[in-house]
């Protein structure tokens, strides 16, 4: 299970000696859930420090205590120190992040950047077979509502990357998501690691934090309107990350031969339907929605083309994400299968794009095959 926390953030910071706004997200990944005891377990320190009493901090101390939470930007150093220890005693993980500087952002609503932002933090989701628990703080610009058509162009963004890279793998594991409150254990820690890589971002001089974090930069990109990268927390490592499939330099002489594209689509059509009439296997029970629909398609006595179209769209949906999730090949693929196989993954990717003429051909003489099959 690997579980995930989602917040937004914004800061300023000097950027060739102006001081820019910047807008974006951060998601930590971890393994284990984050519990209500770790941030109990600060909140009592602090309780229970000697120096409670500080003028310099009791008004800012107080609050904390009062709230019952902790929120990086308005607390004291001194809240800062505790939580930080439990943080650095009870968790390994990494966080993506994503910034972008507002002022670049003009052609989209900050609603548009926040959840393009958060798409990129959340693409790992796709490179495990796994079960995933994701905690969103709900905002104004970010809801339950957003979160939804983003997963929605995450996964039509993945299907396009099928054709344009068909050797890496892609997972699509059952998720379950919740829009939490800043109350939320792992949105606090979320929002200490969050702030703490800020201003590590905005000042590398001003590290402190970030170091006693046991934080560190495994990855950072500089583009012309964002900037994004990972942090691992206490040396977290992902474990068992596959990126492309064993052996593929074996394969991809075979994977562009699409001459017999009627039996590639049928190839596709048979493995999805195979799972039409029959329970799903565990690994994608979550997948009920889709086949729910298209049994629901197939039910209907008039083909009209309209829903033939439908019909092809939510066949190829189905394999690109049956392929590496079920999966459609193992260890005991043969090695003329699995060019086979390789070969309909692209080509279902293919028939997606609706914006190239070879793929818009090819989608309309299998229409027309079905057509003249229904008359």
């Amino acid at each position: 299970m690997i579980f995930i926390y989602g917040d937004e953030t914004e800061f300023e910071s000097s950027i060739d000696g102006k001081f820019e706004k910047f807008i974006g997200t951060g998601v930590l990944y971890t393994r284990q859930k984050i519990e209500e005891h770790l941030i109990q377990e600060a909140i009592e320190n602090l309780k229970n420090d000697s120096d409670i009493e500080n003028p310099q901090t009791k008004k800012y101390d107080q609050a904390t205590l009062n709230n019952g939470y902790f929120h990086a930007s308005t607390d004291s150093k001194n809240a800062h120190s505790f939580f930080c220890r439990a943080i650095n005693q009870g968790l390994q993980g990494k966080l993506h992040y994503t910034y972008i500087q507002e002022r670049k952002s003009k052609n989209k609503t900050i609603e548009q950047e926040i959840s393009e932002s958060l798409g990129l933090s959340l693409l790992d989701i796709f490179s495990k077979n796994e079960s995933t628990k994701i905690e969103i703080e709900g905002r104004s610009k970010f809801n339950r509502f957003h979160f939804e058509k983003l997963v929605k162009k995450l996964y039509e963004n993945i299907f396009r990357v099928n054709f344009e890279k068909p050797q890496l793998q892609f997972y699509f594991p059952k998720y379950n998501v919740e829009i939490v409150n800043k109350r939320s254990p792992g949105i606090q820690v979320l929002d200490f690691i969050l702030w703490a890589t800020n201003r590590n971002f905005k000042n590398p001089k001003e590290e402190s934090w970030f170091q006693r974090l046991n934080c560190s930069f495994s990855a950072h990109f500089a583009g012309l309107e964002e900037y994004s990268g990972t942090v691992r927390i206490n040396g977290y490592h992902d474990q068992n990350a596959v990126i492309s499939y064993p052996y593929y330099d074996l394969y991809k002489s075979s994977v562009d031969d699409f001459s017999d594209f009627y039996g590639l689509y049928r190839l596709i059509k048979d493995r999805v339907a195979y799972y039409l009439t029959s329970d799903l296997p565990d690994e994608i029970e979550h997948f009920k929605e889709y086949y729910v629909m298209l049994n629901q398609f197939y039910s209907k006595t008039i083909k009209s083309l309209e829903l033939l179209e439908k019909i092809i769209d939510l066949n190829l949906q189905i394999y690109l994400m049956l392929f590496d999730t079920l999966p459609l090949y193992n260890q005991s693929t043969q090695l003329e299968e699995m060019k086979m196989l390789l070969c309909s993954k692209k080509f279902a990717a293919l028939l997606l794009r609706k914006d190239l003429i070879n793929s818009m051909r090819m989608r309309s003489e299998i229409i027309n095959f079905y057509l003249r099959k229904n008359e």
